[in-house]
């Protein structure tokens, strides 16, 4: 990546996907995993892999069901190509889209990518995402990545 702060670039369908998820999922929390490859300005999604929320607690806490994380794993290193794991959504039902102290203390894993959906009975309200960048007493610092659309691009910035 260049100097410049980085950024996340998705598909307006996809992005468009995880909101309904989040949406239909409520008031429980919904979770996924983020595909894609990284980018010269940061990371680009090519696409997203919704998995079930295997929490105890779901409504405040989220845990992907393993067999779906292994599976994709498996499938990322067999494809053998640019796809890589770039990070997993998750929702909060009724509260911000900002990691949590338990997102805080889950995040090991600096390169992994925090897209958290903050959701109402009725819609996702607002997406943002997250990368830890510090960790402190063992409780990760974020900071925010700009968040882009592919309709949001002009044609100079568009890339095959």
């Amino acid at each position: 990546m260049t100097g410049t702060a980085p950024h996340l670039l998705i598909g307006a369908d996809v992005l468009a996907d995880i909101a309904a998820a989040a949406a239909a999922a409520y008031p429980l929390e919904c979770c996924g995993l983020l595909v894609g490859c990284d980018d010269a300005a940061g990371w680009r999604v090519t696409r997203w892999q919704p998995a079930a929320n295997v929490h105890p607690s779901p409504r405040r806490h989220f845990e992907l069901d393993p067999a779906v994380h292994i599976a994709l794993l498996r499938q990322l290193r067999e494809a053998a190509g640019i796809e890589r794991l770039l990070g997993h959504v998750h929702s909060h039902p009724d509260a911000p889209a900002e990691p949590s102290a338990r997102d805080r203390a889950l995040a090991h894993d600096r390169e992994m990518l925090w897209m958290i959906v903050s959701s109402t009975a009725t819609q996702a309200v607002r997406i943002a995402v997250w990368q830890p960048s510090s960790n402190s007493a063992e409780m990760a610092e974020f900071r925010e990545i700009s968040l882009a659309t592919d309709n949001e691009m002009t044609k100079s910035e568009k890339r095959p």
